[in-house]
């Protein structure tokens, strides 16, 4: 009795995780590569929003695939201006998160003697 039921079992696994790899053969859309419907920044404090979109590898209406995603985190990485930048997907948006390095303040001169610190 056991024997009759393997094919269905094989032919059920197989349709479940066969039918993604099929798809992406055949030119379909996966749903990691349906288009971007917007994207939300979060963490950004300095930097404009406009700054962090010029470094996106993809267009906010165009899908974007893994490999734009993975890019667009090096090229904001590459800026200097991040700390941690991570990119996910939530439903139609691409969800950006970033936290700034930190500014420098303050710059304290100390022993000098000929030179006043506001002119240094």
């Amino acid at each position: 009795m056991r024997m009759k039921f393997a094919p269905a079992g094989f032919l059920i696994f197989s349709l479940l995780f066969g039918l993604p790899v099929v798809a992406g053969n055949f030119g379909f859309v996966t749903a990691a590569q349906a288009a971007v419907n917007g994207v939300v920044i979060q963490g950004s404090q300095r930097v404009d929003r406009e700054t962090i979109l010029s470094y996106l590898q993809f267009k906010p209406s165009q899908a974007a695939s893994a490999q734009q995603i993975d890019a667009s985190i090096k090229a904001l990485f590459e800026t200097g201006l991040f700390s941690d930048v991570k990119i996910d997907r939530q439903g139609g948006n691409i969800v950006i998160k970033v936290v700034e390095n930190p500014m420098i303040n303050v710059v304290n001169f100390e022993g000098n003697d000929e030179i006043d610190d506001s002119t240094l």
